[in-house]
């Protein structure tokens, strides 16, 4: 919308958010891993980090952009660096963190985490182009 620096699934109204996800689906251009699961936000996110790797290099993914979170940054960095190492794989990804309005493409990640998280009719609506995976399992 006009002067708005971003999305924010959270504030949006449902008219918006149906629009923004059937641009994003209708797209047919991204497929999506949602890895989400209970316990402390700091192990969860840790733990995606982990899982994720291995399907991004498979995937050929070169870029990775990350969200930046005020002082979580530096513990993203040390699990994927250990990640990469202990796969060992060829042509590993490079990763940088953006702050939320940094690239439209944390735009969509919000909207598709945010969809997910909602379930019903939302999660349904985005089932097509994700994936998901509990990391609760610690």
């Amino acid at each position: 919308m006009p002067g708005q620096r971003r999305w924010h699934f959270v504030t949006e109204r449902d008219s918006r958010r149906r629009q923004i996800l059937d641009a994003v689906v209708g797209s047919s251009q991204l497929s999506a891993l949602a890895f989400y699961g209970k316990g402390r936000d700091t192990d969860v996110r840790a733990e995606s980090f982990r899982r994720m790797v291995d399907p991004l290099l498979d995937r050929g993914v070169q870029r990775l952009i990350i969200e930046s979170r005020q002082g979580r940054d530096q513990r993203d960095r040390q699990v994927l660096v250990e990640e990469l190492r202990r796969l060992a794989r060829p042509q590993p990804f490079r990763y940088v963190h953006l702050p939320p309005h940094g690239d439209p493409l944390l735009w969509v990640a919000d909207a598709l985490a945010w969809s997910h998280s909602a379930g019903g009719a939302w999660r349904a609506r985005i089932a097509d182009i994700t994936a998901a995976e509990d990391v609760s399992a610690l």
